[in-house]
């Protein structure tokens, strides 16, 4: 019996696709304009903290772009939205664009 009950903590921890390390900076109401690369991993319906706080990735992540879906604007803990994550080189503050004020860039540099 003690056997099963830690196989099945060793196997939900290794499932785990975040790891608690917060961005160092953020850009509020901005978006990079142009992309060095494609999403690495995107997570839908998840809270702006989870995406500022957690990187989803398995190896370096430099920048993840958080999108508000307003569907979820009364549900508690608000914001949700999609958190796309990146690992490629993370844009400059001149390739970043403000035409939408629901999304929000973190930075992990």
């Amino acid at each position: 019996m003690h056997c099963n009950i830690l196989l099945t903590i060793l196997t939900a921890s290794s499932l785990a696709a975040a790891t608690l390390s917060p961005a160092t900076s953020n850009t509020q109401g901005k978006c990079p304009a142009t992309y060095n690369c494609s999403a690495t991993k995107v997570s839908k319906a998840i809270q702006a903290a989870e995406c500022s706080h957690n990187t989803r990735t398995s190896t370096t992540q430099t920048f993840a772009v958080f999108v508000t879906d307003h569907q979820y604007d009364e549900s508690h803990g608000a914001p949700y939205g999609t958190c796309s994550a990146y690992t490629c080189t993370a844009p400059t503050t001149a390739q970043m664009t403000d035409v939408d004020a629901d999304c929000w860039t973190f930075f992990w540099r």
